[in-house]
């Protein structure tokens, strides 16, 4: 069962590969960012049923509640740090107006 549902990501990792050997860099990206996302662990997702397969119930649905929030939140998140940078950024531009 986890060689079938593996087998859709080993295919995009694949074309991904040999996209990457004859230089065609939209499609190498596409196809890597398609098995990674297949892999994230979502019961609708072929990563969430592997994770079925090897645990219960309970960590299942915790490690999808855990990724689903860092998704939710990491945005935010980068967002911030570079608003802050931002103001750092600004903030030694006018430092020698401010001493």
């Amino acid at each position: 069962m986890t060689i079938i549902l593996l087998a859709g990501c080993v295919v995009n990792f694949t074309v991904c590969a040999i996209s990457k050997l004859l230089h065609l860099e939209d499609m190498a990206f596409i196809n890597l960012t398609m098995g990674v996302f297949n892999l994230m662990p979502f019961r609708a997702l072929d990563g969430g049923h592997i994770l079925a397969l090897y645990s219960s119930e309970r960590i299942t649905r915790a490690v999808s509640l855990i990724v689903l929030s860092l998704f939710i939140i990491l945005p935010f998140m980068v967002h911030a740090i570079n608003l802050m940078s931002f103001f750092v950024i600004i903030l030694f531009a006018f430092s020698e107006f401010l001493l």
